[in-house]
């Protein structure tokens, strides 16, 4: 399976806004845009959930609209999901790679840790805000205040002034090569992708 870091440049505060607001326009809003993806959710619980527990996509989107919860786990992933709706609905997809791709698609959990930590190097262990490490900002961090324990889908995020920090302090580091050629380049692209409109970076693993 191949697994990708999908980014969207957004308002962090806007999206914040929407989680717990009520707004029954807005889950109906996306209840309608998504319903292709819902779905294909729908029929795969129904061929695959059994007597799990398992939390349907289209009451997870209800659920983060009108009452988000404090935590999600494997059980309920499809709260992480719901995010990425809400995301891909209030914001816009950072088109990177090949063909415009939205994502660091074909790319290992130990690929992008890899690659996290090189940066690390040149932005220190605790470069955010609350002094969190780049490898827990962008795959673990809590959307909303939703602390995330699935094993799938990671989220986190960067807010604008954290991406500013961060790139100018890669810029400012002293490696031999082309921007291309070192190893946190795809981090470049996708915090460029939020920088260049002025929008934080939401991002989910998968």
């Amino acid at each position: 399976m191949a697994y990708g870091l999908f980014g969207y440049a957004i308002d962090l505060e806007h999206m914040n806004a929407a989680l717990g607001s009520g707004d029954e326009t807005l889950t109906q809003t996306l209840l309608d845009r998504f319903a292709e993806p819902i779905g294909l959710n729908e029929r795969w619980y129904e061929a695959h959930s059994g007597d799990q527990d398992i939390f349907p996509l289209k009451e997870a989107i209800q659920k983060i609209v009108s009452a988000p919860p404090e935590s999600f786990d494997n059980r309920d992933a499809n709260i992480g999901y719901a995010l990425e709706i809400l995301a891909y609905h209030l914001g816009e997809p950072i088109r990177i790679g090949r063909g415009g791709r939205s994502a660091l698609r074909d790319i290992t959990l130990a690929e992008i840790t890899e690659i996290l930590e090189a940066a690390s190097v040149h932005t220190g262990p605790t470069p955010l805000d609350g002094g969190d490490s780049l490898p827990k900002g962008l795959l673990l961090r809590a959307v909303g205040n939703i602390e995330n324990q699935a094993a799938y889908p990671g989220t986190g995020f960067l807010r604008r002034n954290e991406i500013a920090r961060i790139s100018k302090d890669l810029m400012s580091s002293r490696i031999p090569g082309a921007p291309a050629q070192q190893p946190w380049y795809p981090l470049t692209k996708l915090m460029a992708g939020a920088l260049d409109q002025g929008l934080d970076l939401i991002t989910f693993y998968y």
